[in-house]
């Protein structure tokens, strides 16, 4: 197959999209050329594709000589990539589900994630994606815009905190819904997230819980919250007069370093 072939099978195939999975397939071929560019893939890369469907992005990804896998939940999906792959040795085809995958030895990650996946996939990948250099990820445009929220923006929360904590994130360009088959309700932007700092991975899952419970109540005070999060108000008090961070800030006007000098200096273990 082509990709004449491939584009003009995808326009049809939309008829047939599993709205329970949320599937809506890309059939503009320039914008998968475009993901592929900015992955900056090497020869001894390991990459994953999360969602592979019915490879629209696949099928760009699979003609670089690095060793791919491609993952879907979808059985349908699943034998169409492996009839389309079958010749190809560095394509791995699994049926599975991406949260139940270990990510630990890919060098790179992309995927088209569906909306009411979007926060548990981008957790995932930050918490256990060790090895990888850069995520590429296309989300509907509503939920990406809390990832780039920044210290002092009502929005701001745990998961763009955890984001710069490890590195940068950007955005590579703006998808219009029209390029979609079954076209969704709003238009998707393609985000990527270079993973460049070098930080403790095993305490990773203990600094985004600790942020979590700091963020449990937005409308009260840093003070209250470390008091729930620790059960203890004058230590809370203590601590953060220790560290001159006025106690009466919302959990979104602390910044990066404060919450990396709260949790450095009191021991809040998952319950």
């Amino acid at each position: 197959m082509n990709e004449r072939e491939l584009f003009a099978f995808l326009k049809t195939k939309g008829a047939h999209a599993k709205k329970s999975l949320g599937q809506h397939f890309l059939i503009n071929p320039n914008i998968s050329k475009k993901i592929v560019e900015a992955l900056q893939i090497q020869k001894s890369d390991k990459i994953l594709e999360i969602g592979a469907g019915f490879a629209s992005l696949s099928y760009f990804l699979a003609q670089n000589p690095a060793q791919l896998t491609l993952l879907d939940v979808d059985i349908d999906a699943i034998k169409f990539l492996k009839n389309l792959f079958i010749q190809q040795t560095n394509v791995d085809v699994i049926e599975g589900d991406v949260l139940l995958h270990d990510l630990k030895s890919y060098d790179l990650i992309v995927g088209n994630i569906p909306y009411y996946l979007t926060k548990h996939i981008i957790q995932h990948i930050l918490l256990s994606a060790y090895k990888t250099r850069r995520a590429i990820l296309m989300l509907q445009k509503e939920a990406s815009e809390k990832l780039f929220t920044q210290t002092n923006d009502k929005d701001f929360n745990p998961l763009a905190i955890l984001i710069s904590y490890l590195g940068e994130i950007k955005k590579v360009m703006h998808v219009s819904k029209n390029n979609f088959s079954p076209s969704p309700s709003v238009d998707s932007v393609i985000i990527q997230i270079d993973l460049t700092k070098k930080v403790k991975k095993e305490k990773l899952s203990e600094f985004y819980y600790f942020l979590n419970k700091l963020f449990l109540y937005k409308r009260k005070t840093i003070h209250n919250n470390l008091s729930k999060a620790i059960g203890n108000s004058t230590q809370s008090e203590d601590v953060l007069e220790f560290l001159q961070i006025d106690k009466n800030k919302r959990p979104h006007e602390l910044s990066l370093d404060e919450y990396l000098l709260l949790f450095n200096n009191l021991n809040v273990k998952k319950s």
